[in-house]
């Protein structure tokens, strides 16, 4: 649940900077007196595209991360309730530090191009030969990383089926570690074609960017940036479909997990009842 909601925050917080990117520039649009008034500061240019380069490495290493919280949970069911919120607090911490750490980095190595970023820009972009190199290598990796998850999803998907065929045919069960299982197996239907469809999206988008990158030197700046914003449509397709089934998905979860302690308290109330019933008849 806790990787889940980073997920949202992760997202929200993207769509809600470049929101306001495209709301100060069209307000720009109407009150500019001075052609100069439409170039957005360094700093601004930072600040708008610090939630694309979190995301970039921050989003599949989520994916990664909530397979790995599966498969430990698949696993070692019984022990997850008691660990698997603190393992999940472990994962989000340490992948918004290696994601933030990125951004520094790329942020760094376009500033010290003071030739290409070193004033106002009109079209906003971060790409420079310091830091082109390094995101291009970073979206290999990551496109790499997704696959590798998506496959694992499979698998984890599998074993959950073994393990639940396994437990019907065992004479003692487990309430929490049977619906422990089922929400294994919800959770990877879910995320496995969100994986899919990221590694295919995402796919589309490096090929496209290479591409771009190819032939960046023979076209304008701004024609350069008009295609990129094109090619980065993918990804925010992909973001509107991924926010709107994760937060479904949430709630759906949240309404099990109140019906499973339900029945956990009425069982409980049961044991108590019948316990009380052998007392009272000796």
């Amino acid at each position: 649940m806790i990787l889940f909601l980073n997920i949202i925050a992760l997202y929200s917080f993207q769509a809600i900077v470049w929101l306001f990117y495209n709301v100060r520039y069209k307000i720009l649009l109407y009150t500019y007196n001075d052609p100069c008034d439409l170039l957005t500061p360094i700093w601004l240019v930072l600040v708008i595209h610090a939630p694309y380069f979190i995301n970039t490495l921050a989003y599949p290493s989520f994916h990664f991360c909530i397979m790995i919280e599966r498969a430990r949970a698949t696993l070692f069911a019984e022990n997850y309730e008691k660990e698997g919120r603190l393992l999940g607090i472990y994962m989000s911490l340490f992948v918004w530090l290696i994601s933030i750490i990125y951004y520094i980095y790329i942020s760094l190595a376009a500033l010290a191009d003071t030739e290409e970023f070193g004033q106002p820009q009109g079209a906003i972009y971060m790409t420079t030969k310091y830091n082109a190199l390094p995101m291009f290598y970073m979206t290999i990796f990551t496109l790499i990383l997704m696959i590798v998850t998506t496959i694992c999803d499979w698998r984890i998907i599998i074993l959950n089926r073994k393990i639940k065929n396994l437990n019907k045919n065992s004479a003692k069960y487990s309430l929490s570690q049977n619906f422990q299982l089922n929400e294994n197996t919800l959770s990877m239907r879910l995320i496995l074609p969100l994986d899919l469809s990221y590694a295919l999206f995402y796919s589309f988008y490096i090929v496209f960017a290479i591409i771009l990158r190819a032939y960046k030197s023979s076209m304008p700046i701004s024609q350069y940036i008009l295609f990129y914003n094109v090619d980065d449509t993918f990804l925010f397709v992909h973001i509107a479909i991924t926010l709107i089934v994760y937060i479904s998905f949430i709630n759906y979860i949240k309404k099990c997990k109140n019906r499973i302690t339900q029945n956990i308290f009425a069982q409980e109330q049961a044991k108590l009842h019948f316990k009380q019933l052998q007392e009272f008849w000796r």
